[in-house]
């Protein structure tokens, strides 16, 4: 069987062989001439092929080339064979399809075409075809050729089919190029009514692995279908001759393929479209449009058919680029399916959309990307057209229009979308990436798995407006977007939104004057499920949810965190005054998080302007770390206060968790605008009704609280606006009043009066009404009437009245030093009336305040260190001859003959204290020495007597006040003394305007000159110092010493009862110094004696000279008598001394401290005359003399002049004194 297939073909091949007719067609002027009459002979019986072997052939001007194809006709030529038209349009092939055999076919193979002109020739072309009978079974077929410089078309079919019966088209191109032509080609149907619509599809052409360029225009397509397949085309520039510049095609079903064909820099210089297309199909495949322009801002004028149909599309896009082009298509009913498309680096400075502006039509896209597109001024696409995408990117674009994508129609939805990197700058808040506006009747826009990210936006990012609109997003991103108003802005008259499991983060509202991410006015149907909204800002109210304008609301939120979002009021929602207060409003919130959001004034998370939030379900709400000015979590700000009562119960609401939420000015959780005024402590004083005089201040400060109670503490001034005033409410007598600091206004929550003052001219009974300034009809005021009773000044006040007769009773003012603000003194009016005067006033220390400046405490006695006894004779003094006496003591305890420690203990502890007592002794002797005044001596002018030659310009001088002493002379020095700094001040006077003062005592000088009081002042000083100094090196000097002699060989020695004792290496040096000190305390009581007789001293000095005799009797020269007489037997020794010493130190100590433990038990230790000796003698009228032998009574000098003195010893006995905190040494010269 596969051997008879074969021979079968083989004979017809044969058969077709025999019936072939061969023609060899020379380039010679005759055979030009009658080339039709040489063809068309054979063609009669036979196919015919005519070979060109020649170059060139010449179409003759003036031949006919009519071909009459009973049979098919070939031609074949070489390469680079060319038939030249010669400028003319006489020669062009006109061929006649014979009735009687069907499948003829006119051939053209490897043949350049060119020079042909039909400028002047209607629908001329190189072919121009027909056929006798309406079939379609004929072919004409071009291969390997070219068309050039060609002024008509190259081909034009008349059509007279009526019946689709071939499969394979009647014209092909393959492997053509057409450069510089008119037009390719014309195809049309004999009845013209056909060239209206195309149903029986019996004419194609196709074109195949083609190149054009510059032409003005492909073809016309009148009827049947095209497809162009792997083909360049370039340079297409149009004519105004022509409709378009590609292809017209006006039939209805014609059938336009475009495939693997790379249109490119094609630029149209007239407004007129690359395609105009009426109810044909056009498919394009994988293809490129790259260059392409057309000063109609448009390549596609399509007219379509039917644009509801998704499944018939009269457009079909598939795997094909555009770049850098005008607007694809313009028209209007066409429905458009696009898939593995892209489009991008398109820049529009059109008014119409950029890519489809076709009205009234469906654009179904699919895997497509929209990118570098920059449109300044229109959208996208129509807004008549219905957009169906689905896995569609928008990236890198930049629109100048109000939106760029509009719709407004039926229906929209974008699935597994993608938007990034959008520009939306256009007009300000009328630029959005997306505008969607619904029909009366009712539009649907859908998004799912869209993601919107990195878009900035002038306007709103999306709008929605119309009459019925209803949004269903599932699966929605928006992330790291800019607008200049909310993401979502909802305007239509009624809605119906579902959300559903969206993710809304990092987004901002920039706009100050546009609230919340997604806003929402008029009738709103919403529900939001399983989303999340985070980290959003916006620069107005609502940080993630704004209703304003809201005629009805019906919202469901279930299942969705909110999370650090930001808005100034309303961290997540914000609810404005709704406009119909009859609708039901009901608001259910179900397992809800709201976390860490933030409000910069009021509502952490919600603020609500409305006093109609009907939250009727609430369940599983929780608020977490949310913050606000006021309110972490609520804010009410409503202006009927009877609802308010109503609203705050959902606040408190079970199924309402609050965890560590925060305010600064007041309510944590929940807060209200300002509801009550109310004073501060009232409770304190009946401050409503309260009686002050004239003049007083009445300290009055007010809170402001919410309707939950809570204290408005208001720190960034934010009620700054609201104040209070205070008016007298019987106005007939506000002539008799003035108020002074009666108005206020709230600043930290407070609304502060405290300087509020009344002046009257007369004492009375007055109503005061405390108002409210900017008044808030919200706000309400407890005891706004106040009744003040104006009284009388009190006795201790100073009334004052001004020239209008008001009055004012005034503290009296004493000097800046009176520590009255101290709370140490008072200060007592003056005698003279209506004045206040620090020169008439008197300042009083106050029970418990002590000395001039009242500063110091006149404390309880727990001890006698304060005693005026024991401080006058020195109370550091007293405790060191205390001390003294304790070390002597306690060198008792230990046992020179024991060992080496105990003898250096003994040895330092006795030898210490025995110096340490004769120091402070010596210093009271020679104090009181050089100080103190002999009686026998006294002539009656002073306690110290001063030398002749000063007596007439020289004296001690001493003020009423104690503590102060001036001692002046004629040498113009005068040393003031002031007991309350411990400082003497020289300062030099005019001796001759020194005179005596009032209530002061005049010292003269007798046996000393002044010079000699300084001398035995400076010797004071001097010797205080050098004995201090002394002492301190004696004592390192004995350290010294029995660290020495501690590295001596230990000696024992045996006693008479044959028992041993150490002997001390430091025994002999003991033996010198208690000889050394022998003779100092004899020498101190001998130099002491002549004191006895002194006057102006303290009078223990006496009992210390007293003490010395015991002390040279039983002190150190018992131990030193011991030490001699029986040195070898210890105990005896030892025994004696312990006992001698014992009995001596506490006689010492009776003598040195009885009469201050005395005056203090009897309470007079503060009597002066206790404890120092001031008498003096009386004057002898006899011999009207102080120092005649007669018998005179001595008189107690008076005690104002014994303190005095007492502060002038005080002074020159001390080294160091302290003054504002500091320790300063007195030199000597500063001591005069």
């Amino acid at each position: 069987g596969y051997l008879k297939f074969h021979l079968f073909l083989f004979l017809i091949y044969l058969l077709k062989k025999a019936y072939l007719y061969n023609i060899s067609i020379n380039n010679d002027v005759k055979t030009m001439e009658n080339l039709a009459d040489i063809i068309n002979d054979p063609l009669l019986t036979n196919d015919v092929n005519v070979n060109l072997f020649n170059e060139n052939y010449n179409i003759d001007c003036n031949g006919k080339n009519h071909l009459y194809l009973h049979n098919s006709l070939t031609f074949n030529g070489k390469n680079n064979t060319k038939i030249n038209f010669q400028s003319s349009d006489k020669g062009s092939f006109k061929i006649h399809f014979s009735a009687g055999s069907y499948n003829k076919k006119l051939i053209f193979n490897n043949i350049n075409f060119y020079n042909y002109d039909g400028t002047y020739v209607e629908n001329s072309g190189i072919v121009v075809g027909e056929t006798e009978e309406k079939i379609d079974q004929y072919t004409i077929e071009f291969n390997n050729c070219e068309f050039y410089d060609i002024k008509a078309m190259i081909i034009n079919i008349k059509i007279t089919c009526l019946k689709k019966t071939q499969s394979l088209p009647q014209v092909i191109f393959n492997n053509c190029k057409f450069k510089n032509l008119n037009e390719v080609f014309q195809a049309y149907h004999f009845e013209s009514f056909r060239n209206s619509i195309n149903q029986e599809h019996c004419f194609s052409m196709e074109y195949r692995n083609c190149y054009f360029e510059n032409i003005k225009t492909i073809g016309e397509l009148y009827y049947g279908d095209l497809a162009i397949y792997d083909s360049y085309i370039t340079n297409i520039y149009g004519s105004e001759e022509f409709t378009c510049s590609f292809i017209h095609s006006s039939a209805y079903n014609n059938k336009i393929t475009i495939k693997n064909t790379k249109i490119i820099d094609n630029f149209v210089t007239l407004n007129k479209p690359f395609f105009v297309l009426l109810g044909s199909f056009l498919e394009l495949e994988n293809s490129i449009f790259k260059n392409c322009y057309s000063y109609s801002n448009y390549l596609m004028q399509f007219f379509g058919r039917d644009w509801t149909s998704l499944d018939n599309p009269n457009m079909i896009i598939s795997n094909t680029e555009f770049n850098n082009i005008n607007t694809l298509v313009e028209g209007v009913c066409n429905s458009i399916k696009i898939t593995d498309s892209k489009f991008h680096n398109i820049t529009s400075r059109s008014s119409t959309p950029i890519i489809f502006n076709s009205s009234t039509s469906t654009i179904h896209a699919e895997n497509t990307e929209f990118s570098n597109i920059i449109s300044l001024r229109s959208s996208l696409f129509s807004a008549e057209s219905s957009l169906i995408f689905s896995n569609v990117k928008f990236n890198n674009i930049m629109s100048n229009s109000f939106s760029l994508i509009a719709c407004n129609i039926y229906k929209s939805s974008f699935s597994n979308c993608s938007f990034e990197s959008i520009i939306c700058n256009g007009e300000s808040e009328n630029s959005s990436l997306l505008e969607f506006k619904s029909p009366t009747y009712g539009a649907e826009l859908e998004f799912n798995d869209v993601i919107i990210r990195n878009c900035k936006s002038n306007g709103n990012l999306i709008n929605v407006k119309g009459n019925l609109t209803t949004l269903k997003f599932s699966h929605l991103t928006l992330n790291n977007n800019d607008s200049y108003g909310p993401l979502i802005n909802n305007e239509s008259i009624k809605s119906f939104i579902t959300f559903d499991n969206l993710n809304i983060y990092n987004n901002k509202n920039i706009n100050k004057f546009k609230c919340g991410l997604f806003t929402y006015n008029k009738n709103i149907n919403l529900t939001i499920t399983n989303s999340i909204f985070k980290d959003n800002i916006i620069k107005n109210n609502g940080g993630s949810l704004c209703f304003t304008d809201i005629d009805s609301l019906n919202m469901k939120i279930k299942s969705s965190l909110f999370e650090n979002n930001y808005g100034i009021n309303g961290g997540v929602m914000y609810f404005k005054q709704f406009n119909n207060h009859l609708n039901e409003n009901p608001i259910e919130l179900i397992d809800l998080i709201f976390k860490k959001n933030k409000a910069e004034y009021f509502g952490g998370v919600i603020f609500s302007d409305n006093e109609h939030l009907n939250i009727q379900n609430v369940k599983n709400v929780t608020f977490t770390e949310n913050y606000a000015y006021a309110g972490g979590v609520i804010y009410l700000n409503n202006e009927n206060n009877e609802i308010i009562k109503n609203d705050l119960l959902y606040v408190n609401n079970k199924n309402f968790i609050y965890i560590n939420n925060t305010a600064e000015s007041h309510g944590d959780n929940y807060a209200t605008d300002p509801y009550v005024i109310d004073l501060i402590n009232q409770d304190i004083y009946n401050i409503f009704n309260r009686t002050i005089k004239s003049g007083d201040s009445i300290p009055l400060k007010f809170n402001l609280y919410d309707e939950f109670n809570q204290t408005i503490n208001d720190a960034s001034k934010l009620y700054s606006n609201l104040g209070l005033k205070i008016n007298i409410l019987n106005n007939n007598d506000s002539n008799n009043y003035k108020l002074y600091g009666n108005s206020c206004f709230y600043s930290n929550g407070i609304c502060d009066l405290t300087n509020f003052k009344i002046f009257s001219i007369n004492p009375n009974n007055i109503k005061l009404n405390i108002s409210i300034v900017n008044e808030n009809n919200k706000i309400l005021f407890k005891n706004e009437i106040m009744n003040v009773e104006i009284a009388k000044c009190d006795e201790e006040q100073i009334k004052i009245t001004d020239k209008y007769n008001y009055y004012s009773c005034e503290k009296p003012i004493c000097k800046e030093n009176c520590p009255i603000l101290k709370g140490t003194a008072e200060c007592i009016k003056g005698n003279k009336e209506n004045v206040n005067s620090i020169e008439l006033n008197q300042c009083k220390c106050l029970p418990g305040w002590l000395e001039t400046n009242c500063d110091k405490r006149d404390l309880t006695k727990f001890n006698n260190l304060n005693k005026r006894i024991i401080e006058d004779t020195g109370f550091i003094k007293c405790e060191l001859v205390l001390f003294g006496l304790l070390l002597s003591l306690i060198s008792l305890n230990f046992n020179p003959f024991e060992n080496y420690n105990s003898c250096a203990l003994e040895f330092i502890f006795k030898h210490s204290g025995i110096i340490l007592i004769y120091i402070i002794f010596t210093l009271y002797t020679q104090a009181a020495s050089k100080l103190g005044l002999n009686l026998q001596n006294y002539n009656g002018t002073s306690t110290l007597q001063l030398s002749e030659p000063y007596k007439e310009n020289s004296f001690i001088q001493s003020s009423k006040n104690y503590g102060n002493l001036e001692i002046i002379s004629s040498s113009n020095r005068n040393v003031k003394f002031d007991g309350n700094t411990s400082k003497m001040q020289v300062n030099t006077i005019n001796s001759q305007n020194i005179a005596n003062k009032n209530d002061s005592m005049s010292i003269n000088k007798s046996e000393m000159d002044s010079k000699k009081l300084y001398k035995n002042i400076s010797f004071i000083h001097s010797l205080t110092l050098e004995l201090c100094i002394a002492y301190i090196i004696l004592s390192i000097a004995l350290i010294i010493i029995i660290l020495i002699l501690k590295r001596k060989d230990i000696i024992y020695v045996q006693q008479y009862n044959y028992t041993w004792s150490y002997e001390c290496p430091l025994r002999s040096l003991n033996l010198g110094i208690f000889s050394f000190e022998s003779l100092l305390i004899l020498f101190l009581v001998i130099n002491s004696k002549n004191i006895l007789n002194y006057t102006y001293i303290f009078k223990c000095t006496r009992y210390i000279i007293y003490a010395g005799m015991i002390w040279i009797t039983f002190g150190p020269l018992i131990d030193l008598i011991s030490y001699l007489a029986k040195y070898d037997n210890s105990n005896v020794i030892l025994g004696f001394s312990i006992t001698t010493n014992s009995i001596c130190y506490f006689i010492i100590f009776i003598l040195f401290i009885w009469d201050k433990v005395y005056y203090i038990l009897r309470h007079q230790d503060n009597n002066c005359h206790n404890y120092f000796l001031a008498v003096k003698l009386e004057k002898c009228f006899i011999h009207n003399s102080f120092n005649c032998k007669c018998n005179k009574k001595q008189v107690e000098e008076n005690d104002e002049n014994i303190k005095q003195y007492i502060q002038f010893y005080k002074y020159n006995t001390q080294i160091f004194t302290f003054s504002n905190g500091r320790i300063i040494y007195n030199r000597s010269k500063n001591a005069l």
